[in-house]
């Protein structure tokens, strides 16, 4: 089965512009490509032998549709499911395999699910983290966190909708902003790069474990989008290399006060 990607259709486009993209009968498009092709304005067509069958086929959702839906007469519906490597269809979900977009199936240890399982276990670290300074009743440190668990669920939704990802900010600062303070710190702190010894407040340990969180599943999101020689989802690889920053400035901030 043929699957469209944001990466082959880059290629294609820079082999020439086109306004309308025809897709076989069995092609799946995954939300990345689809995103592309509203982008550049290309209409996406199915191929004749399924426009004859189904005249509404201009700018249909990018998931294979199911072929025959199910009745009240039939409890289950034996095309329920596709799987996502074959195109092989299911009436049950087989225990091994999950959902990666509507009704396509994927293996468990398919590296956009382990993507999201990162993910999930990111947001729950940041949670406990939250909890954390909570705790120590530090209100920034807390707002700070909170600004960044908050733009992590933004990539959760970003990814499994195939939603372009929007820039976040931290504590009202644009990335910009962080990045001026994290590149150099004795510019706006008491005090340089931090060298850690683990003589440090609790707070300033907990993030660093948390900017190292981020920095991980920044490489598993490379493996999960990567095909080839290019990788599709750069919006969410760039917010999680940008997320690692952003916590890098609470763990000065932690340290250091407020600064400048």
């Amino acid at each position: 089965m043929a699957v469209l990607t944001e990466s082959k259709l880059r290629t294609k486009w820079k082999s020439g512009k086109f306004k309308e993209y025809i897709a076989g009968k069995d092609e799946v498009i995954t939300p990345s490509a689809r995103e592309f092709l509203k982008e550049k304005g290309v209409a996406l067509i199915v191929s004749q032998e399924e426009a004859m069958k189904e005249p509404q086929a201009i700018h249909k959702v990018p998931h294979p549709v199911h072929e025959r839906e199910a009745t009240s007469n039939a409890p289950e519906d034996p095309k329920k499911y596709k799987n996502f490597y074959t195109g092989e269809y299911y009436s049950k979900k087989p225990e091994a395999m999950t959902q990666l977009y509507a009704n396509l199936l994927v293996y468990k240890d398919d590296p956009r699910i382990e993507f999201r399982g990162r993910i999930d276990s990111l947001e729950a670290e940041f949670l406990r983290g939250m909890l954390l300074l909570n705790h120590e009743k530090d209100e920034r440190l807390y707002k700070g966190l909170k600004d960044a668990y908050l733009h992590l669920r933004k990539i959760m939704r970003a990814e499994v909708l195939g939603e372009p990802l929007k820039s976040f900010e931290l504590l009202g600062m644009d990335y910009e902003e962080v990045r001026r303070v994290t590149h150099r710190p004795s510019d706006y702190f008491s005090g340089g790069h931090l060298v850690l010894t683990g003589g440090e407040r609790p707070a300033v340990i907990h993030l660093n474990c948390l900017r190292t969180r981020v920095r991980e599943v920044e490489i598993i999101a490379v493996k999960a989008f990567k095909e080839e020689l290019e990788t599709h989802r750069n919006d969410i690889v760039e917010s999680l290399n940008r997320l690692s920053s952003a916590v890098y400035y609470l763990m000065l901030l932690a340290q250091y006060g407020q600064g400048e």
